[in-house]
């Protein structure tokens, strides 16, 4: 009704056509605003951002590896090259990256490896991450605990690598299983004497059985702990089924035999489980018993072939794991991560270090500026963030306003809810003494104003006007429209509900916009 009014006294002429043309255009406009900040957005600045973001990632990470590598080497530059170089060529030629070989030589100089060494087991311990499935610092960290525990050189790690990827494909065990076994029982198996192939034989026969991992390699270890120190029943059985455990070494002095012998002689000897558990304890000899119900022979016969034909083993099952299209997506991903290092050894890294550094330095001097400057660069900031919204912005309300030239109606409507959000906002900021005081309005009891579209709207207000909270005055609140009009907010009393209030200002805001259509409607009257 009031729309129509309002629509009625403007009494201008409207060529709709003339203002259809006008609307489709700038509907048309706003969209192309809109689609323009999308397309801009998404098709050229998020790539190249998500580009570069991506490149200093993988080149800072690199870096980052290196230094750990550098400091727990101690290499020198022309050494440090070497490592750096190594672990680029892996990384852009092999299914793993550069920053996972750094991290593999940072667990091989854990361990105690020279850079000499470490350059030279390298790409063995690549080799058998890759044969077992597993990241490569964790299979370097395995793999070097493993030769030292043996006592095996660097020059070694190729052999050793084989073994445990030979060892893990023949038998119902894994590399890390195997290595979990072999934390426990590598070092008493090298104290006497026993081989990293046959132990590694014994432990993936147990693992057949399903004793894998520690299980397995405790059980060994205490097996090996009862022949190094038998107790009397132990003796006993030795005696008894005539097997010997000691024998006269090359230097004269009397060792322990090795276990595989041991364990032959009393097969030969046709010990039963009950011998076995005198000889090695209730938990050892489970797996004893395991290795004599599948034979010596076979012991015997995987020791060998891992001792003399595991050659080149890891590699070759490292090789059968990047075939197809799961092993190019590896191999395109390394590639790329070379691209990244090589972009941010061409200067980006450089660059952006030199930058971040300078920002670091402003940000500590910003932080003891005035606050004014502050707030000035936090503006700045905001300005900046919202040009992307701005631009979005601009072109639907580009579109709203071709919606509105279409339809007369909804542009008079569209003014009349601007104007009423206008009357809100002063209510609100009158009633809040903080948002009064802000807006340069002192609170006070009466509080008057003059409203646009009226001669004088005067409110009488309280303290405050929260949900949820009483309205407080000291006398009875109303609102007075053009010296004439009086609405009353309350009937009395000294305070208010925050929904009372509302639907008082509901009211007068009412009466405010019939007085006002009154004058218009005079007014024009008048002019005529």
């Amino acid at each position: 009704m009031i729309v129509r009014e309002l629509i009625s006294l403007v009494g201008f002429k409207v060529d709709k056509r003339a203002m259809a043309r006008a609307s489709k255009a700038a509907r048309q406009l706003g969209s192309k605003m809109q689609k323009i900040g999308r397309t801009m957005s998404m098709a050229l600045t998020a790539p190249i951002v998500g580009f570069g973001i991506s490149i200093l990632k993988i080149a800072g990470d690199f870096e980052a590896s290196m230094n750990r590598v550098q400091v727990l080497t101690s290499a020198t530059g022309e050494e440090f090259k070497k490592l750096r170089q190594q672990a680029r060529d892996l990384g852009a030629t092999t299914a793993f990256s550069a920053k996972e070989a750094a991290d593999g030589m940072g667990f091989l100089a854990q361990s105690g490896f020279e850079v000499n060494e470490i350059l030279a087991a390298m790409p063995s311990v690549l080799n058998l991450a890759g044969a077992a499935g597993q990241d490569l610092a964790t299979t370097a960290d395995q793999l070097s605990n493993i030769m030292k525990a043996f006592g095996l050189e660097s020059s070694e790690a190729g052999h050793a690598s084989d073994v445990l990827a030979l060892a893990a494909s023949s038998t119902n065990t894994n590399v890390s299983q195997m290595a979990e076994a072999l934390k426990f029982a590598a070092p008493d198996a090298k104290a006497l004497g026993v081989s990293l192939e046959q132990t590694a034989a014994m432990l993936g026969l147990v693992g057949d059985a399903g004793i894998q991992a520690s299980m397995a390699g405790t059980g060994l270890r205490m097996a090996l702990k009862r022949l190094l120190d038998p107790g009397e029943k132990a003796i006993a059985v030795f005696e008894k089924l005539n097997v010997a455990t000691h024998e006269m070494g090359k230097d004269g002095k009397e060792k322990l035999r090795n276990i595989v012998d041991i364990l032959q002689d009393l097969q030969d000897a046709k010990a039963s489980p009950l011998d076995l558990s005198r000889i090695f304890g209730i938990r050892a000899s489970t797996s004893m018993t395991i290795l004599m119900d599948q034979g010596i022979d076979k012991l015997k016969e995987l020791a060998i072939t891992l001792k003399d034909f595991a050659d080149d083993i890891a590699l070759k099952q490292q090789e059968a794991r990047m075939k197809g299209l799961k092993g190019e997506i590896l191999a395109l991903t390394s590639a790329y991560g070379e691209l990244a290092i090589a972009i941010g050894d061409a200067g980006l890294l450089d660059d952006t270090t030199k930058f971040v550094k300078k920002l670091t330095n402003f940000t500590r001097e910003l932080a003891k500026t005035n606050p004014e400057v502050l707030k000035l660069v936090t503006n700045i900031a905001l300005f900046a963030a919202g040009v992307p919204i701005a631009i979005w912005a601009l072109g639907s309300l580009t579109s709203a306003i071709g919606v509105m030239m279409a339809h007369p109606g909804v542009l008079a409507f569209a003014a009349l809810v601007t104007g009423l959000v206008g009357l809100g906002v002063l209510a609100h900021t009158l009633a809040n003494p903080t948002l009064g005081q802000a807006a340069g309005i002192e609170p006070s009891n009466v509080s008057t104003s003059k409203i646009p579209g009226s001669d004088a709207l005067k409110v009488l207000m309280g303290r405050s006007l929260i949900p949820g909270t009483f309205l407080h005055q000291a006398s009875n609140p109303s609102i007075t429209v053009n010296n004439e009009t009086t609405v009353n907010l309350n009937g009395g009393g000294t305070s208010l509900m925050a929904g009372e209030v509302v639907e008082g200002v509901a009211r007068a805001v009412e009466a405010a916009m019939d007085s006002s259509l009154s004058k218009l409607q005079n007014d024009f009257a008048g002019a005529k």
